[in-house]
């Protein structure tokens, strides 16, 4: 989902300081978690290593709105701090998610909420 992929890249890399790609692919509430998110990891002094995969996706599509059901393996998700290098592997259960979609005026499908749960999947 090009969503993750570019939250990721923001979380991989704490150079980068504009967010409109980003803030392009979301609406609503979830556009302040996210970019909320992404400040928390680099206050921390933290940036992401690895990665998330995908397990498991099922769409379902109506005419303006969409949903994509998941399970986000985050077992090869670390995090490395920004001053040591020292990287930590996580040990994050993975989620069973579920991301809602809004089709703009634009044409374009913008995240407007992601649900989770704690899920062996």
């Amino acid at each position: 989902m090009e969503y993750w992929e570019t939250f990721e890249t923001y979380a991989q890399r704490p150079e980068l300081t504009d967010f409109t790609r980003l803030q392009n692919l979301l609406e609503g509430e979830e556009a302040r978690l996210s970019l909320e998110s992404i400040r928390n990891l680099r206050e921390s002094g933290k940036k992401a290593a690895g990665g998330l995969a995908f397990r498991s996706v099922e769409l379902e599509v109506q005419q303006s709105s969409a949903s994509v059901a998941y399970c986000l393996d985050r077992s090869n998700l670390a995090l490395e701090d920004l001053s040591t290098g020292e990287v930590e592997l996580g040990s994050l259960p993975n989620l069973s998610e579920t991301a809602t979609l809004s089709k703009g005026d634009d044409g374009k499908w913008r995240v407007s909420q992601i649900r989770n749960v704690e899920a062996e999947c």
